[in-house]
């Protein structure tokens, strides 16, 4: 585990300003988006990232209307969520990626797959309710 802190970054996708961290790690290795939850952001994952920053470029995600990203104008479906993490994706060039979603992240993933299928290698999803 490396002993360091994430960057902040923003960028514009989907006509919304989207922020994420970029915990770095080896950004020659494949992309593990990290998305959370309904009401979260992404400093829920600051204690696990370091963890994974040897085998991948970690990069936790600010979902519309939450943490630092703007406010959705046009809505809080988890289509539009899906439709923000591949246009995020396509902006900075991250994709293939793998993917990990904490409870509505994990809805969002299920999305990713079916309607985004290229761009994600791997999905894992985390308390995931009904």
């Amino acid at each position: 585990m490396s002993n360091f802190y994430p960057e902040d970054k923003w960028v514009v996708a989907n006509d919304l300003k989207i922020h994420y961290l970029d915990w770095g790690g080896d950004k020659t290795k494949k992309p593990l988006i990290l998305m959370h939850g309904i009401g979260g952001h992404a400093h829920l994952f600051d204690e696990i990232s370091p963890e994974f920053s040897d085998k991948w470029h970690v990069i936790a995600l600010d979902a519309r209307g939450c943490g630092d990203s703007d406010w959705s104008r046009g809505g809080y479906s988890v289509q539009n969520f899906a439709s923000d993490v591949a246009a995020f994706a396509t902006v900075t060039g991250l994709y293939p990626f793998d993917y990990y979603g904490h409870s509505q992240g994990s809805r969002i993933g299920i999305a990713l797959g079916a309607y985004y299928g290229d761009f994600v290698s791997h999905l894992a999803l985390g308390d995931y309710g009904p």
